[in-house]
């Protein structure tokens, strides 16, 4: 009926992506894979050569303050959005994020991040943008 009365369109392109910090996301999973645990945040490297067989990943510890996964997480959802705009997509283009912070955030930290990546997003590129959190079931529409 909506697609009938032009409210919405019969097809969709859709562009899924992670917030997450380059570099280090991909050793914290092959750290929790190949030793079972990892420290968060990025105090984190490869040690030695991955070709000889002779690496392993070393995580540190580190202290954050509590606002530090909440602003984290604006920085990198300001940096998939900035990256995106770039692009060309086909119209019309819903654009999913995925942000997983170091913690769950609070409703008012939510509140925050979608008033901080509010005027970034390019709303004549995508019809529509969500921030999501699989993990504890938040769906955000900026």
């Amino acid at each position: 009926y909506e697609v009938e009365q032009g409210f919405l369109e019969s097809h969709y392109f859709v562009e899924i992506t992670k917030a997450e910090e380059e570099y280090v996301e991909h050793l914290r999973r092959e750290s929790l894979a190949r030793y079972g645990f990892v420290f968060g945040g990025d105090n984190i490297q490869r040690v030695g050569s991955k070709r000889s067989g002779t690496d392993f990943i070393d995580s540190k510890p580190a202290v954050r303050d509590t606002s530090f996964p909440a602003t984290n997480a604006v920085e990198l959802v300001k940096r998939v959005l900035e990256k995106k705009n770039k692009k060309v997509y086909p119209s019309p283009c819903i654009l999913i994020v995925e942000v997983q912070p170091e913690r769950p955030l609070a409703f008012s930290e939510w509140a925050k991040l979608v008033n901080e990546v509010y005027n970034l997003v390019n709303r004549d590129k995508f019809w529509a943008t969500y921030l999501i959190d699989w993990s504890q079931n938040i769906v955000v529409q900026v």
